[in-house]
């Protein structure tokens, strides 16, 4: 019988909700009436009506409709039932116990209490721990909340970088449109001195007019003077505006665009940032920057056991790309992924359970893998698994991947190879090119 919402059995106070329930009356009791119900009826099992138990005890069969005392017991089940639920008939609701162990309560009486005290002992002591595995609990989801407002803030000031930088390139473009055209052409201030020129002219016709009748006037010589360089002045701002005019009209021809154009390249860079970012669980390879949550469940099935422990020995964006380091990072350990991503996007490398020692290594049990493909590709030449030298990779001599020094700026060494391993197709690995430039690569060390 569900608490929630439960009245008064009591007419006077049936608008009260209930706190309790009386099992042998089997009524519901607001705060009143338990007061005064264990005065009168002290040996009454009572029961109050908790917000965190959703049922309680009634001493009638739960099933819908079927209103019996409990009689049996369903060993297997391990739950109490009425005469209806082993009715051989399985109809509206009846028989669900009809095929299973059942005894009446009398038969299991003895092996309960015997159990109950053992329980009643199991539940103190798992009392006693109760707090503790709170408290353990709300600091795992204090940690759990921390990680996620640490992760959301650091989306946050990306994606704040990202904006800022478009908003700064797009005032640089617009400032260098101006520029360009002011460069290119002339500035707009050009047509409002022209249109004070008209004016200017009037008035030196005017006084030019005027000036034969007034040269004898030495008074007044300066003035004339002034007026003659006026006119001259006047003469040169119409030339010159004549030959801006002239490169105008030939400088009209010259295009300034803004590129791309193409509505094929703006949706690809649209589509970069539109799929910038990836929000993905970290299962084992934390730290990754190649790998997504399919990759890291394809190399988990690949390896021979699954792994206690994955540790992150080298990131090339992070630690470096040269034989040295890839030497000095993978010294001693053992066994060992690498995972390699070429500038055009493929996915791949390889696993040994030996340690890269200086030449040739034998491993039986290398592979190397495709991500793209989704396939593994077992050892074929067993003593030439991994090589380590002025170079390194997998499969010294016919050879699978070749990594040379600085493979990140490398464009011609690095390359794909078949025959140490079962590779049929050629140069699968990196999307059917040989020769590649890597992006990145990361090596793990496994723990099994």
């Amino acid at each position: 019988m569900e608490n929630k919402n439960k009245k008064c059995f009591s007419t006077e106070h049936k608008e009260i909700d209930a706190i309790s329930f009386c099992l042998e009356c089997n009524i519901y009791m607001c705060n009143k009436c338990e007061n005064l119900h264990s005065k009168l009826f002290n040996n009454h099992h009572s029961y109050k009506l908790d917000k965190d138990f959703n049922e309680i005890f009634t001493g009638l069969c739960k099933y819908k409709n079927h209103k019996n005392e409990y009689e049996f017991f369903c060993k297997t089940h391990n739950e109490l039932c009425c005469a209806v639920c082993i009715s051989k008939i399985k109809k509206e609701g009846k028989g669900q116990h009809t095929d299973c162990d059942v005894c009446l309560i009398e038969d299991i009486k003895n092996e309960k209490k015997n159990k109950f005290n053992e329980n009643i002992k199991k539940l103190e002591n798992l009392s006693n721990k109760i707090d503790e595995l709170i408290n353990q609990l709300k600091i795992i989801f204090e940690k759990i909340n921390k990680d996620k407002e640490k992760i959301k803030l650091k989306i946050q000031n990306i994606f704040t970088k990202i904006r800022n930088t478009i908003n700064d390139r797009e005032d640089e473009l617009l400032y260098e449109v101006d520029k360009k055209y002011g460069d290119t052409y002339f500035n707009e201030n050009i047509i409002k001195d022209c249109e004070k020129l008209p004016n200017k002219i009037k008035i030196s016709l005017e006084n030019g007019k005027k000036m034969n009748e007034k040269w004898n006037e030495e008074n007044k010589l300066n003035l004339l003077i002034n007026d003659c360089i006026s006119i001259e002045n006047n003469i040169n701002e119409i030339n010159l505006i004549n030959v801006n005019i002239t490169k105008c009209q030939n400088l009209s021809e010259i295009k300034i665009n803004f590129y791309p154009e193409e509505e094929n390249e703006i949706q690809k860079f649209l589509e970069t940032i539109k799929n910038f970012g990836t929000i993905r669980n970290l299962y084992y390879f934390n730290g990754s920057n190649i790998l997504n949550n399919n990759d890291e469940k394809l190399l988990i099935e690949w390896l021979p056991l699954k792994p206690k422990k994955i540790n992150l020995l080298l990131n090339s964006n992070k630690d470096g790309d040269t034989i040295k380091i890839f030497s000095e990072k993978i010294k001693d350990k053992s066994p060992t992924l690498v995972i390699i991503m070429s500038k055009d996007g493929y996915k791949f490398g390889g696993y040994t359970t030996q340690q890269w020692k200086k030449g040739a290594n034998t491993d039986n049990n290398a592979f190397v893998f495709s991500l793209d493909k989704k396939m593994k590709y077992k050892i074929l030449n067993p003593k030439n698994a991994t090589y380590l030298d002025s170079w390194w990779g997998f499969g010294p001599y016919e050879n699978a991947i070749v990594i040379y020094d600085k493979c990140t700026t490398n464009n011609s060494g690095n390359y794909i190879g078949n025959g140490t391993y079962d590779i049929k197709e050629s140069y699968v690995l990196n999307g059917g090119k040989q020769y590649f430039t890597v992006k990145s690569f990361e090596v793990y060390h496994m723990e099994f």
